[in-house]
């Protein structure tokens, strides 16, 4: 078992070989640089929901399928919650979480609109108005299909 320190300073135990999905943690308990608890830059509720990701794909006994499903649940969340799973995923180096995150997120802001991304994404417009309509007509194709708020 691995011990892991949240930056909230709660301890969780999970599997060597469940721990070795991530990138991260699996160099440091090959390095045999793992004290007694590993500390993690990640917040205990967002962690406990990563080992439950780990333990759900590190599980032989469920197909494909299966972990599919799981997956599907696990980022049907709003997009905040979600951002943080991606932080965690892509600290940690779990790329199949980062994959599923992120295919999430294309899947939100496709075919959405400017405005809509920036909202989503806390992104503010530097643009003046004859700016955009600038890049608006130069590059109108890019707004093609796209559905206005």
């Amino acid at each position: 078992m691995v011990k892991l320190r949240s930056s909230d300073n709660e301890e969780f135990e999970i599997e060597d070989s469940r721990a070795e999905q991530c990138v991260t943690l699996k160099n440091i308990i090959e390095d045999d640089c793992a004290s007694s608890v590993i500390p993690v830059q990640v917040e205990s509720q967002i962690l406990s929901k990563v080992i439950t990701y780990l333990n759900i794909h590190g599980d032989s006994s469920l197909d494909e399928k299966d972990k599919n499903q799981f997956d599907e649940k696990f980022v049907d969340e709003d997009f905040p919650l979600l951002f943080e799973y991606m932080l965690a995923a892509n600290y940690l180096d779990i790329k199949s979480l980062l994959d599923v995150c992120s295919t999430k997120v294309a899947n939100k802001i496709e075919n959405k609109s400017v405005e809509f991304t920036r909202r989503l994404f806390g992104i503010e417009n530097d643009f003046t108005q004859e700016e955009e309509e600038k890049y608006r007509q130069k590059y109108a194709w890019a707004f093609e299909g796209i559905e206005e708020d």
